[in-house]
């Protein structure tokens, strides 16, 4: 039980194991499916470090998962949705 919850929290400033990683980074996704944010908005809403977001939000840009804004936000990528904007913009 114990392990679990030292898997689960993110010491502060610490670096994170493969599964923070990956956990942490699949919560940036579902948040920022939802909505755009920056690395502050992030980093507030899921009580990490910036330092680290911004570690985990340049992965996730590098990869091609989530696509920075110009105003410096962030939002997720979604390269279906944009076939789908296009394919039924040309059929009405």
């Amino acid at each position: 039980m114990l392990r679990r919850i030292r898997e689960r929290t993110v010491p502060p400033g610490g670096p994170l194991t493969r599964r923070q990683k990956k956990a942490a980074s699949e919560a940036i996704i579902r948040l920022l499916g939802r909505a755009s944010g920056n690395v502050s908005e992030v980093a507030e809403h899921l009580g990490i470090d910036e330092e680290l977001i911004d570690q985990l939000l340049q992965e996730l840009v590098r990869i091609g998962r989530v696509r920075r804004n110009p105003d410096g936000g962030f939002t997720l990528h979604d390269p279906l949705s944009k076939w789908w904007e296009s394919k039924g913009s040309k059929n009405f």
